[in-house]
């Protein structure tokens, strides 16, 4: 169903399906559930989500992340 991050970059609906789990805390309260899900690495999720871009899309949601 989902063939990794790579694929997410070459399509957009990819990208902001990974941009919506990101700012879903409920069902993904980290970052690295949100990887286990994927079943991709951390490196490959940062590739493409800096830690900036991360922060950006939890900022607001109540949700604590490491600076």
């Amino acid at each position: 169903m989902y063939n990794g991050l790579t694929s997410a970059a070459a399509n957009l609906a990819s990208i902001r399906l990974v941009e919506s789990m990101l700012r879903n805390t409920t069902n993904f309260p980290f970052a690295s559930d949100v990887i286990c899900h994927l079943k991709i690495g951390r490196s490959a999720l940062h590739r493409y989500f800096p830690s900036e871009r991360i922060h950006e899309l939890r900022q607001g949601l109540g949700v604590l992340t490491a600076q």
